[in-house]
């Protein structure tokens, strides 16, 4: 599911479109991964109106969420038809990549912040 940080950030890059004030560092931060497209695979990807959805990965028969949907590349429920091929969210083109918040590198601040109104897991510390 994830792909390479590089070929992630460089994908933002190319979307980050001037004029902004915005830096790649910003846009692109080391608390986000990304999924989507990869060298013979394709990962369903997300359309407008996901964000603060969940990502989930599949470990056996077990799910576990390791990110929260934060933005995308292209909304693929709006993408039109292109040649004979209609995008969807589960037949997104090659080069579509969504960007997520990783659970696992704000879980300092989470528990700093909310640890006394939900239960985490116990540190395997």
């Amino acid at each position: 599911m994830y792909v390479i940080r590089a070929a992630c950030v460089e994908k933002a890059r190319q979307t980050l479109q001037p004029p902004t004030d915005v830096t790649l560092e910003e846009y692109m931060p080391d608390r986000f991964v990304c999924s989507g497209g990869t060298s013979g695979k394709q990962d369903v990807t997300t359309c407008q109106g996901d964000s603060g959805g969940c990502l989930f990965l599949q470990k056996r028969k077990y799910y576990f969420q390791v990110g929260v949907v934060s933005w995308g590349t292209i909304d693929v429920c709006k993408t039109p038809i292109i040649g004979h091929r209609r995008y969807s969210s589960d037949r997104p083109p090659a080069d579509a990549r969504d960007f997520h918040i990783d659970i696992f590198k704000i879980m300092p601040w989470l528990k700093t912040h909310l640890g006394r109104e939900i239960q985490f897991l116990p540190d395997d510390d």
